[in-house]
């Protein structure tokens, strides 16, 4: 299932797993972890996936039929210029969030000094 895919980045070796617990590990040079996540979770991945996932109740991705498909990947160093900007706009967000956050408990007081003259 698509959206049961998982990446361990920060913190330990990167990897990527399913519900399944299929882990793959990417050989360094030649496929980046996040360029990979983020293609299996693209749309082109997903297209991907249902062509070698199988099953009756619940369609799965089994490693065996994965070692025998086919991705055609960018070079290493495309992939490391995604990579880098992936990383990069996840930074932003988690800024972005704490932002948010911040705004939400700022907010209330800034109306209480606008409405009442108030200030805390």
């Amino acid at each position: 299932m698509i959206g049961s895919i998982a990446m361990l980045d920060d913190g330990g070796e990167s990897g990527i797993t399913s519900p399944d617990y299929v882990v793959v590990k990417p050989k360094k040079g030649i496929i980046h972890h996040l360029w990979f996540y983020h293609w299996l979770r693209s749309r082109f991945g997903e297209a991907f996936i249902k062509t070698i996932a199988r099953g009756a109740v619940r369609e799965r991705m089994l490693f065996k039929r994965l070692g025998k498909g086919e991705v055609l990947i960018p070079p290493w160093k495309t992939q490391i210029e995604v990579a880098q900007k992936l990383k990069a706009i996840s930074e932003a967000s988690v800024q972005i969030a704490q932002q948010e956050e911040l705004l939400e408990k700022v907010i209330p007081s800034i109306l209480k000094t606008v409405f009442t003259g108030e200030s805390e």
